[in-house]
């Protein structure tokens, strides 16, 4: 009987950097009525955070509830690190296994990203070519690691995070000047 309940979850893409939207897809089925549990290790965390995980809802979960912060003012909330959030999902207190899904968090790079490309400008013919090209790249790796993390593979998501980071620091927040070398771009060479 208890084969019936079937525990699913998915964290939710937002653009809001400082909190995890994460969505009951589960069919709780005999454990209806029981108190289930989310533990979460974030990035660079050995010891993982337990909270009591809502049923048939959005869980929100910010830096007060991952214990990374005690601000209660959610203007001062810091946003989130970015990198590999193992979350599990309890069906009860004594249940030992649980359901883990691996979320890549890449909220801060790529909001770095977008600022960079704001500064830019992209009508500067002697860079573009060279600038676009790394911009797919670091839009390729960051899309490869959520593909990585998604397959449960977090070493190699967290491989391509870094490769992405190492591009977008070689783009600098300036702009493009017609000359030979961009202004706003670090020649890979």
């Amino acid at each position: 009987m208890i084969n019936n309940i079937h525990i699913d979850f998915e964290v939710l893409k937002t653009k809001n950097c400082k909190v995890l939207s994460i969505m009951d897809c589960s069919n709780w089925s005999i454990a209806e009525s029981e108190t289930a549990y989310i533990s979460i290790l974030t990035p660079g965390s050995s010891i993982p955070v337990n909270n009591i995980f809502n049923k048939h809802q959005i869980n929100l979960i910010d830096a007060v509830g991952l214990k990374l912060t005690d601000v209660t003012n959610y203007s001062l909330l810091p946003v989130l690190p970015d990198g590999i959030y193992e979350i599990t999902v309890f069906r009860c207190v004594d249940d030992v296994k649980g359901v883990t899904k691996y979320h890549f968090q890449d909220c801060v790079i790529r909001c770095q990203l977008s600022r960079k490309l704001l500064a830019l400008d992209l009508n500067c013919e002697p860079c573009k070519k060279e600038l676009l090209n790394h911009i797919q790249d670091i839009w390729l790796f960051l899309d490869a690691a959520q593909a990585q993390a998604d397959q449960c593979n977090p070493n190699k998501a967290m491989e391509y995070y870094r490769r992405a980071a190492t591009l977008l620091d070689r783009i600098s927040d300036g702009g493009c000047s017609p000359c030979t070398n961009c202004d706003g771009f670090t020649t890979m060479g």
